[in-house]
C-alpha cells in the first residue's frame, strides 16, 4: 500500500535525502536517511521498549535492501 502512496522507496527516500542534503549542507543518501530514521527508533526504544519501534526498525531494514536491489538493477 505505501509503496502505491509513495513510490518505490528508493524514489521516496531519494527525494527525503536531498532536501535532507540540502537542510545539512552534506550529501545524504537513501540509505543514511533511512539509519537515521532507525536511530530514531533505537532511541525511542531506549527511551521506552515498544513493540512498534522493533516493528519499524524492521521495515527500515527492509526499505535499506530494496533500495540497494534498485541501485543494484540500475548498475547492470
Amino acid at each position: 500500500d505505501r509503496q502505491a502512496d509513495y513510490g518505490h522507496p528508493a524514489d521516496n527516500w531519494g527525494r527525503t535525502a536531498a532536501m535532507w542534503s540540502a537542510i545539512l549542507g552534506i550529501t545524504v543518501t537513501a540509505q543514511q536517511a533511512i539509519l537515521c530514521m532507525v536511530a530514531v527508533k533505537l532511541a525511542r526504544e531506549a527511551h521506552r521498549p515498544k513493540r512498534d519501534n522493533l516493528v519499524d526498525i524492521c521495515g527500515y531494514a527492509r526499505l535499506i535492501e530494496m533500495v540497494e536491489e534498485r541501485e543494484n538493477e540500475k548498475a547492470n
